[in-house]
């Protein structure tokens, strides 16, 4: 079979849109390493500036983004008024929202600037009572750490880190790369061990079974199917993970109760553990295990709704279109 040459002008447009193709992934490289060393470059900055000062503006600016309004506001508003219950005024959920929004400034702060030296002494704001996390460990089975998108929970996670074992834990990929990057030199720098959602079940076992602790959010749901439940007297949709996790290890779920008071600190302890030793992995047994979850993630927004990080929906009734 003989085949035909191709022209000169043929061969010349394929190196030309090669050598193209070559370029613009050259520059795609080189914008996406200068937004990596142009985030780190103001993070650093912000580490070196007065925490006072910092974590005000913070605060300002997040209570500022919020009085803009738009769809996560409402969303924020719609979920607080199913936690705070029927009794709660307009202008109380309207507080709380603010409330809200201002412990996220700070929380962001406090995590784009966990990469430098903890010049300022930030890890002193966290208070926290490992005691029930500690027996649960001692019990030689590792413990999840179940909790809510509230207060900080790296800076949380880096003390009980200092104090106890290694934390693992399961998040998104995170696009684009240039900030996935600057994700991952974060959690490197908390001492936080975090696998893709979408493979973590294995290595998080295993952390388990070295009797290290897993923490997880039980809040959302970010891939695969959740389970129905009640939560705060509603139906919500909650991730299985946490109590699969549990049932195939035999490792206790933990309850973080954790919540950021005016002044800035971040306040925490642990509730009891929760064994699912009696449950199996069919859906009655995950329904039965997610819904103790959940009664006690009730407890949790209770604790902590005013630093609660409630941005998406949580309950289809309270669905801000």
């Amino acid at each position: 079979m003989v085949v035909p040459e191709q022209s000169p002008q043929r061969n010349l447009a394929i190196i030309s849109r090669n050598v193209l193709a070559q370029a613009v992934e050259l520059i795609g490289t080189v914008v996406s390493y200068s937004a990596t060393a142009l985030l780190l470059a103001v993070t650093l900055l912000v580490a070196i500036l007065p925490a006072r000062l910092v974590d005000a503006v913070a605060a300002w600016l997040g209570r500022r983004v919020y009085a803009r309004g738009g769809r996560r506001s409402r969303q924020l508003r719609a979920n607080l008024s199913v936690a705070m219950g029927p009794s709660a005024s307009a202008q109380d959920v309207h507080a709380a929202a603010g409330d809200v929004y201002a412990s996220y400034g700070r929380y962001l702060v406090e995590y784009f600037t966990m990469i430098w030296p903890d010049w300022w002494r930030r890890h002193r704001r966290v208070e926290i009572d490992s005691s029930e996390l500690a027996a649960a460990l001692d019990a030689g089975r590792g413990a999840i750490i179940v909790s809510m998108h509230a207060a900080s929970f790296e800076i949380a996670a880096r003390e009980l880190r200092r104090r106890h074992a290694p934390i693992s834990s399961a998040g998104e990929r995170l696009r684009p790369h240039w900030l996935g990057r600057v994700f991952a030199m974060i959690r490197r720098q908390a001492k936080i061990e975090v696998h893709d959602e979408r493979e973590a079940a294995r290595p998080l076992l295993r952390a388990l079974r070295r009797n290290e602790a897993v923490g997880l959010a039980a809040d959302r749901v970010i891939i695969g199917d959740g389970v129905p439940v009640q939560l705060c007297g509603e139906t919500a949709i909650l991730p299985k993970g946490p109590a699969l996790l549990a049932i195939m290890s035999g490792a206790p779920l933990m309850p973080a109760f954790t919540r950021r008071l005016p002044d800035g600190r971040v306040q925490g302890y642990f509730g009891r553990a929760i064994h699912l030793r009696d449950l199996d992995r069919s859906n009655d047994g995950l329904q039965e295990g997610v819904q103790r979850m959940a009664d006690v993630l009730t407890e949790m927004i209770g604790y902590g709704y005013r630093s609660w990080y409630a941005l998406h929906p949580v309950w289809q009734a309270a669905r801000v279109p």
